[in-house]
């Protein structure tokens, strides 16, 4: 039995599709999505048509949960964004979110699988520490291999005869510019990581992201996102953490906060081409 695993869309519509394609060819049995399906781009609710009519199995991840149950503030251009992928969301899209679970525990061919996105574990993200996350999946709950995202990385570790397998991202790539999921093969456990270059969807994509209504909303962030998509390293959060340290104390509240949103942006475009 061949499972499909897809992780972190992103509202990347054409690499979900690339995806699909590929799996379909490859004689997938059954299909587990394990978060994020929407944000960061325009394609929120057909990215989310998609997941349902494919899923055998999904949950939600932090920014499904979050455009369901935060309130973001249009007036402040880090919320905005968020407050855009939230307005445009149907009511099919939020139903069907609506309807996931954080975590899932499912047998499957007499394979026992934890289900997480992974945002309750801050640790996840640095590989130097995502051990001590294994270590206290193993102790709570009882499982063979666990499924997770959440990090945008490819993984397939064994640890006290527990499997921890993450498929990568379909949306905004860490480290190369790449968009991945995985097939897992129950047979004979074998792990088959698909990959497929940003470029097969970037020139089409671009152009379709630079006329949508989400890009003249959202300029500044749709150019980040467009970049780490172009480039493969993931400019959001160096963005962010830039932010940070030149204003320490700065909150959405605080007088020009956008005129120093883009103005961050600036310096840091630059620098970051330098």
């Amino acid at each position: 039995m061949k499972l499909a695993l897809m992780s972190d869309i992103h509202s990347t519509l054409p690499a979900l599709q690339l995806a699909l394609t590929d799996a379909k060819a490859m004689g997938v049995d059954y299909y587990i999505f394990l978060g994020d399906y929407v944000t960061d781009g325009f394609s929120d609710n057909e990215v989310v048509r998609l997941v349902a009519e494919h899923a055998d199995l999904a949950i939600l991840g932090n920014r499904d949960r979050a455009l369901l149950h935060n309130d973001f503030d249009f007036n402040y251009n880090n919320q905005k964004p968020m407050h855009t992928s939230q307005q445009s969301l149907n009511s099919a899209s939020v139903e069907y979110l609506s309807g996931l679970l954080d975590i899932r525990k499912v047998t499957i061919a007499n394979t026992r699988f934890l289900i997480v996105h992974g945002d309750q574990f801050a640790e996840l993200l640095d590989e130097k520490t995502q051990h001590r996350v294994y270590e206290r999946l193993i102790e709570h709950y009882e499982f063979d291999i666990c499924l997770y995202g959440h990090t945008h990385r490819v993984e397939d570790v064994m640890l006290h005869g527990k499997r921890f397998i993450n498929p990568g991202t379909l949306g905004i790539p860490l480290d190369t510019p790449v968009f991945n999921y995985a097939i897992l093969d129950l047979a004979t456990n074998h792990l088959d990581v698909r990959t497929f270059e940003s470029s097969l969807i970037f020139p089409r994509y671009e152009e379709d992201f630079r006329l949508s209504e989400y890009y003249t909303i959202n300029p500044i962030w749709s150019e980040l996102i467009l970049e780490s998509v172009r480039d493969g390293g993931n400019v959001v959060l160096p963005f962010l953490k830039y932010f940070r340290e030149i204003h320490p104390n700065k909150t959405s509240e605080s007088d020009h906060f956008n005129t120093d949103w883009e103005l961050a942006f600036l310096n840091f475009r630059n620098n970051h081409k330098e």
